[in-house]
């Protein structure tokens, strides 16, 4: 069947972030990397974490929130918090988590300038590579190369071992 999962990377400012995701059986399994002159930071998702990144992303896209934004969930015995921040250099998102072993890793999306800035390039990136809200259909998980590669297009299964 080839390689499963996908990646792909975009700058802000001066940071560049790569998302790299991986299908294990039905869980979409994903790392993000923020790189920033000498520094790097990542931190490592699971599908439902990643649903609700993307959902965070795009309520603070369309200015849902305003400057008080927080967000709190867990997901596999790690605590995630994504919240909506301001400096003098301008909005950016905080993603931390931190781990069964305390240990606490961030990631800074800067809001970027633009119509295509950095917090709408991170939700187009990441719907790129197959992540939907909650409430969207659970088909969307799997990329739509994945799909077709799969024989999952339209609703139609080429290969009935296959399941969703």
């Amino acid at each position: 069947m080839g390689k499963r999962g996908g990646s792909c990377w975009f700058a802000v400012d001066s940071k560049s972030f790569e998302i790299s995701m991986d299908v294990l059986g039905k869980k979409l399994k994903g790392i993000i990397v923020e790189r920033n002159r000498g520094f790097t930071s990542w931190i490592r998702f699971g599908s439902s974490s990643l649903c609700w990144l993307l959902e965070g992303v795009e309520a603070n896209c369309m200015g849902e929130f305003g400057q008080r934004f927080v967000k709190s969930w867990e997901d596999g015995g790690r605590k995630f918090k994504l919240e909506c921040r301001a400096n003098e250099a301008g909005r950016f998102l905080l993603c931390s988590v931190v781990d069964s072993n305390a240990k606490r890793h961030c990631l800074v999306f800067p809001e970027g300038k633009g119509f295509l800035g950095g917090w709408a390039l991170l939700a187009k990136k990441l719907r790129s590579l197959g992540i939907s809200t909650r409430d969207e259909p659970r088909k969307f998980l799997i990329p739509l190369r994945l799909r077709a590669e799969m024989g999952i297009l339209r609703g139609r299964k080429k290969n009935p071992t296959l399941m969703r």
